[in-house]
Formats: structure tokens, sequence, C-alpha cells
């Protein structure tokens, strides 16, 4: 997620793989149309993050009595959730999907924005935006590619892989949202949820059904006059007047499942 003005969407990855046709005991060099119904692939589990970022008053020069900038502080709470699925035959067919863009996405976002007056050099007081908005997480809705997954492989080897994501939409609830800058920072999981199963065709017919756990995780943080508070990282290539500090944590688990339909 970004904060810089507004909140930032990214537009979705295209995923474009050519469809593979496996048979029971090796791959097949002829592409057949992909046929759906006997294996279910699925993929779900549950995100969240911790975004802030605070700086005191720049007042101009030595004289505490103005400003040209008041203190602000700024934090954002993530929680969400997502489950997505494709049937598919096997092993007569298999090969490359688009899912349906209809999947389950729960969660919220709650943004806080604290930020103080101050008296600038004109003698205008300036600042006191503050306020608390909640958002729904949605499914991710830019473009048509998206979530998507494939299986490929020979029957000895298959991987079965995908990768979607969720946004914030939706008409925010709170005090003063209208307008507000919502969001954390960039280094969340939110486009990126992805994961990748290997099996065999044999082991899945034999145990019916095979799962694996993924997982995320990463963190930024930076105090300084260099600090950038998007990215939380030293990377303002001029000083600021005032050090801003900045603080992300972002997380996510799920589970790739695969089994066996009767």
């Amino acid at each position: 997620m970004r904060r810089n003005g507004a909140r930032f969407l990214v537009c979705c990855a295209i995923v474009a793989i050519a469809a593979l046709v496996v048979g029971v005991g090796a791959a097949s060099s002829k592409s057949k149309p992909v046929k759906r119904g006997h294996v279910l692939f699925t993929f779900s589990g549950t995100g969240k993050g911790t975004y802030s970022w605070s700086a005191p008053e720049d007042d101009v020069g030595d004289d505490p009595g103005t400003c040209t900038q008041p203190s602000n502080s700024y934090s954002a709470d993530d929680n969400y959730s997502f489950k997505w699925s494709e049937k598919f035959t096997f092993p007569e067919g298999i090969g490359s999907y688009v899912l349906p863009r209809n999947y389950k996405v729960t969660g919220t976002d709650v943004t806080t924005q604290t930020q103080d007056t101050c008296t600038n050099g004109f003698g205008n007081v300036v600042g006191g935006d503050s306020y608390m908005c909640t958002q729904d997480w949605n499914p991710f809705q830019e473009g048509t590619d998206y979530p998507a997954m494939s299986v490929s492989g020979p029957a000895s080897r298959l991987l079965a892989s995908t990768s979607g994501g969720v946004q914030q939409s939706g008409t925010p609830a709170g005090t003063n949202c209208v307008g507000a800058s919502l969001g954390g920072a960039t280094d969340g999981f939110e486009l990126s949820l992805k994961g990748a199963l290997k099996f065999s065709a044999a082991k899945l017919k034999r145990k019916g059904s095979l799962s694996k756990a993924v997982s995320g995780t990463k963190s930024a943080t930076c105090s300084s006059t260099t600090c950038e508070y998007v990215t939380c990282s030293n990377t303002e290539s001029t000083p600021a007047d005032v050090p801003t500090t900045c603080s992300t944590q972002q997380s996510y688990v799920g589970e790739l499942k695969i089994q066996l339909l009767k």
C-alpha cells in the first residue's frame, strides 16, 4: 500500500502460460483444450500489516512561533482474509486459468491521522487535518487476468502455482474521510499473494489431497532527516529540516491445497 497523496493501485500482472497436457505416465506433445471437474485447487489465507510515520513541527528558522508544517502522526492497521479456487480434470487436461473475480475477501483497513495546528510566517493557522477512517478489503478489480493459476509438468513432477491480490475499495466510514489519504507503505503483500505446490499424480491418487503452507513477512524502519515516509527507507536525496520516523510490518500466511474429487 502507499500513502503519497492518494491511495495507490497497482495494475495487475498478466498471466499467459501455455496450456500443457499430461498423460498418466508422461506429458503429451500436443495441446488440447483444458477440461475441468475432477481436481480442486484452492489457495486461502490471511494477511495483516501495520504502518506508521510521524514528524515534529518544522519551525521557520529559530523562531518557534512560526512554522512551515505542523507536527503530524499517521498510522494504518490492516487485516484481511482471502480464498480462491479452480477445478480441472486430471490427468487428461491441465493448463492455465484466469479465476472468477468473485472470490472471497474479507477484512478492513483502519487509518488514523492526527495533525496539530501551527501559525505560518504569514500569520495563518495551518494543519488540523485529523481523521479516522475504516475501509473494506475486496477482490482486486483492475484488469481481467487476476487472480490466476497454472498446473504444469509431467505426471511425476507436477507444479501447481497461483497468484492474486486484494485491494481496499468502497466508501470509507469515519470522521473527515472524504478526500483523506488512506493505507500504508508499499511493501505489503496485497497484490502479490502467491504460492506453488509440487506433487505427483501417483501421490495425489494415493492420498486424496495434498497441501502446503506458505507465508511471507516484510518490515522496514527509519528515523532521520532522509527517511522516506512511503517506503520507510533512508532514500530521500535532500535531507528535511526535521526527522521523520517511519515503521512498517507486513505478513501473510496461507495454504495451497489440491484435492482429488469423487
